[in-house]
């Protein structure tokens, strides 16, 4: 009886964390999808100012110093992005791997739980199997 007890707390225990780990990983697709706008936000900012220089308009000296910060401004928060997308993307492999692992003890600690719970069916059959039997030999000699 405490064994099939313990074993449905163990399960819901593993719902719990499964449910959890499932969570970061829409957080961590929600964090992949920022990134990736962000990223693209950048490289739009990036062609922007590319497309400035390469018009091939007489600029002035400070006109092109403003393109240049401009460009690079642009890869800055280009390989800034880059780098939260790809952590976004190992986050949210890692939060797929997590929630598989959970799936899998959860439904092993399912498997033990109705495996349990039909031992305990199997033994109190059994047990009033023996009594029941216990009373008929009874019963059979008080006859006699």
């Amino acid at each position: 009886m405490n064994q099939v007890k313990r074993l449905k707390r163990i399960v819901a225990v593993r719902s719990t964390q499964r449910d959890i780990s499932a969570q970061r990983l829409l957080t961590a697709k929600g964090h992949l999808q920022h990134a990736d706008l962000q990223l693209a936000a950048a490289t739009q900012c990036m062609t922007e100012a590319q497309k400035k220089a390469v018009s091939g308009a007489d600029l002035s000296p400070r006109e092109m110093e403003r393109m240049d910060v401009a460009k690079t401004a642009a890869r800055e928060e280009m390989a800034a992005w880059q780098t939260q997308k790809e952590e976004a993307q190992r986050a949210q492999e890692s939060a797929r791997e997590r929630v598989k692992a959970q799936h899998i003890l959860l439904r092993q600690s399912e498997l033990l739980g109705e495996r349990a719970e039909k031992e305990q069916r199997t033994a109190q059959n059994a047990l009033a199997q023996k009594r029941a039997d216990e009373r008929a030999t009874r019963g059979g000699r008080e006859r006699s």
